[in-house]
């Protein structure tokens, strides 16, 4: 979804906000697996109503009425533990839940980290973890979103029906966008590390890869030939290499190193530009 959609998805919506959130956005409903129209429109519209629209991140009442209930045992847990993130995460238990779903997902530091440090839950680093646990562990929202079933869902996220108006005009709204509403990855992070191929007939290179890439780019600005081997036991990927493109390879779960083999007169430079 670009960010012209996304501002009709969530009217009043301001543009430079918009652009800042529209990754978050997207990687959040791919994590969702809202990923048809009908599952993208569900989560738009109830996480519109929840944060007015992405533009409140922490409930605006003070959370003292959730004082005893959803595991708000503690004095002041009530008011600690206020709604926040885009899907507003309220009470000790909930918080709880989260933490530790992030953190076996190696998201956060410690399980018990928004419990630990509650307001982290809206900040835009971690504001939209809250729809994408909620969506799918807390509740099981996507069958609701496949049956158009918005006061089912409405019950789900709300525990009633409040806001079921807006709900549902936002709801119409989204499913009249179509197919501009659904999610599309983020474009690789190229990272600064990069580095030259060794030079030579049939010259070999071996890489090691920094932590978190998923993919290299070769790059040669004049004719050039390499076959790649990424050592998962799959053949090697031959590249021919010309100045109109990069060539990605991606590189396997669990591997530190690659090794590129030329396959050319070597004369001249190819790098390799490492992606997240």
């Amino acid at each position: 979804m670009d960010v012209a959609t996304m501002r009709k998805a969530f009217p009043g919506l301001p543009a430079e906000r918009a652009a800042e959130l529209n990754g978050g956005l997207n990687s959040a409903m791919l994590q969702a697996g809202c990923t048809t129209v009908n599952r993208a429109a569900m989560f738009c519209a109830q996480v519109g109503e929840e944060s007015i629209s992405l533009t409140t991140p922490t409930e605006l009442a003070s959370g003292a009425e959730y004082q005893g209930r959803l595991g708000n045992t503690h004095p002041g847990d009530g008011v600690r533990f206020k709604g926040r993130g885009f899907i507003q995460i309220t009470g000790r238990t909930n918080y709880d839940g989260l933490s530790r779903w992030a953190h076996k997902k190696g998201l956060v530091p410690s399980p018990t980290y928004f419990v630990d440090n509650p307001t982290q839950l809206a900040t835009d680093k971690y504001v939209w973890l809250g729809p994408v646990w909620y969506w799918t562990v807390a509740r099981n929202m996507n069958p609701l979103a496949d049956a158009k079933d918005i006061e089912g869902a409405t019950k789900a996220i709300n525990g009633g029906l409040h806001g079921l108006q807006d709900r549902t005009n936002r709801w119409h709204t989204c499913l009249g966008l179509g197919n501009a509403i659904l999610p599309t990855p983020a474009p690789p992070v190229i990272l600064e590390d990069s580095m030259l191929l060794n030079k030579g007939q049939d010259a070999i290179t071996p890489i090691a890869l920094p932590n978190g890439v998923k993919q290299v780019r070769f790059f040669s600005a004049q004719p050039a030939q390499l076959s790649v081997d990424t050592r998962d036991g799959k053949p090697m990927t031959k590249l021919t290499l010309s100045n109109d493109s990069a060539h990605a390879v991606d590189v396997p779960h669990n591997i530190s190193a690659i090794v590129a083999h030329r396959l050319d007169g070597g004369s001249n430079d190819i790098s390799a530009a490492f992606c997240t």
